[in-house]
């Protein structure tokens, strides 16, 4: 290969490599900016966290996506979330169809959409129980159901109870329906059965969960191994405000 032609190949592996460089330097910058607004956003809506979110722009070039104003997505993953006194763990909020200009992202000033907005979420079952106000009450997932265990006292003994629950999804509120308590290891009177159903209608109840940033409405609930997973969206956001 001629001197000449090294000289050029160099100097193209330089020039990409610096360009590369600065388009990740770019992305850092906004990402963090993006990062402000999402912290602001939880702020506003009462919703404590013990550390700052993380922001990724999705797709590459940044550069290019950022010359016209258009980006492919935004993922954002705050942990450690707390709001109305119920924890949310491991929420992770999605945008696509992002909008912004160049500015406004580099400054934190002006006008960031999004077409659209998806979260996920975990609430630990400690924070469940503690709602349903029941002493020592646990909340576990086996085999895709939930199980409640509290201690139970009838005729002057303690028994360890536990019944089935199920959480459907109605009108945006997440409904806990509790069936058919038992004992663990059996032997409980026949004077206990009253009680316990009177037990699970009482904790059959409305859940509050917390509330979620960017006016994100349930669609989905799943049992998790941790906790109650939930799925939510919502359409047209700002998400500079």
């Amino acid at each position: 290969m001629p001197k000449a032609a090294k000289i050029a190949l160099i100097v193209v592996v330089v020039l990409g490599v610096v360009v590369v460089a600065a388009d990740r330097v770019l992305a850092v910058v906004a990402e963090n900016v993006l990062a402000d607004k999402v912290a602001e956003q939880l702020k506003t809506r009462e919703i404590s966290s013990t550390g700052k979110p993380d922001a990724t722009i999705e797709g590459f070039p940044f550069l290019t996506q950022a010359a016209g104003g258009e980006f492919e997505a935004v993922q954002v993953h705050a942990a450690a979330l707390k709001s109305q006194g119920m924890a949310l763990t491991d929420l992770t909020v999605r945008a696509t169809g992002v909008k912004a200009d160049v500015s406004a992202l580099a400054s934190g000033k002006g006008e960031v959409t999004a077409a659209k907005v998806t979260g996920t979420g975990t609430v630990p079952y400690s924070s469940i129980a503690g709602l349903l106000q029941q002493a020592d009450l646990t909340i576990s997932a086996e085999k895709g159901q939930l199980k409640l265990r509290t201690p139970f006292r009838v005729a002057g003994q303690t028994f360890r109870v536990v019944a089935s629950g199920t959480v459907t999804l109605e009108n945006g509120r997440v409904r806990l329906t509790v069936t058919d308590f038992q004992a663990d290891g059996g032997g409980l009177p026949s004077a206990a059965q009253p009680l316990l159903r009177a037990l699970a209608t009482k904790l059959s109840q409305d859940i509050a969960l917390p509330t979620l940033p960017y006016d994100l409405k349930l669609e989905q609930i799943e049992v998790g191994n941790e906790g109650l997973t939930v799925h939510a969206s919502a359409l047209n956001v700002p998400l500079s405000g």
